[in-house]
């Protein structure tokens, strides 16, 4: 009887097993990619300009979102912290609001209210350039890290305690 439990534990995981790993959402560039996006932030004055071309050779952390809710106000404050102390350190940070609807409209409101620095923009999901990211409309956010122009990873679904790590592999 025992055993024949044992073997259904493992039947079962077999099966069940690719079904969890399949439920992790994919979105954004792979490693290595090259990309460019023309933002033009909402909370600055200026005009469009290229984000990943404006970061030089400098880090850059892409942050793409999608929900307005508090796991993504904690990631675009501890953001903000991240950019006021990574400023001397030429450490770029660009914020993009993916879409239209209540969802941005309530992050813009977020982003106007709270001050936060931090330049944000909002992107219509048919922008030329946007599809080039490969980005995935059903996940909150998508954080690309940046060096030297290149993709030097992409996490989904970043959680605010998590991005100081993050940073770390980029700014060293």
């Amino acid at each position: 009887m025992r055993k024949h439990s044992l073997v259904m534990a493992a039947v079962a995981a077999m099966v069940l097993l690719p079904l969890v790993v399949a439920a992790v959402e994919e979105s954004g560039p792979a490693k290595g990619e090259s990309l460019m996006l023309d933002v033009k932030p909402f909370n600055k004055k200026g005009d469009t300009y290229c984000a990943v071309c404006a970061s030089a050779p400098n880090p850059l952390v892409m942050v793409f979102v999608t929900k307005n809710d508090d796991a993504t106000h904690g990631l675009l404050g501890k953001l903000e912290e991240a950019y006021k102390a990574g400023y001397d350190q030429h450490l770029f940070v660009a914020v993009v609001l993916l879409g239209e609807g209540p969802e941005i409209d309530g992050l813009k409101t977020y982003i106007t209210d709270h001050k936060l620095t931090t330049p944000a923009a909002i992107v219509p999901w048919d922008d030329g350039d946007l599809k080039t990211w490969k980005l995935n409309p059903n996940v909150a956010n998508t954080v690309v890290f940046m060096k030297a122009h290149q993709v030097d990873h992409t996490v989904v679904e970043l959680a605010a305690k998590d991005l100081a790590a993050n940073l770390e592999a980029i700014t060293g």
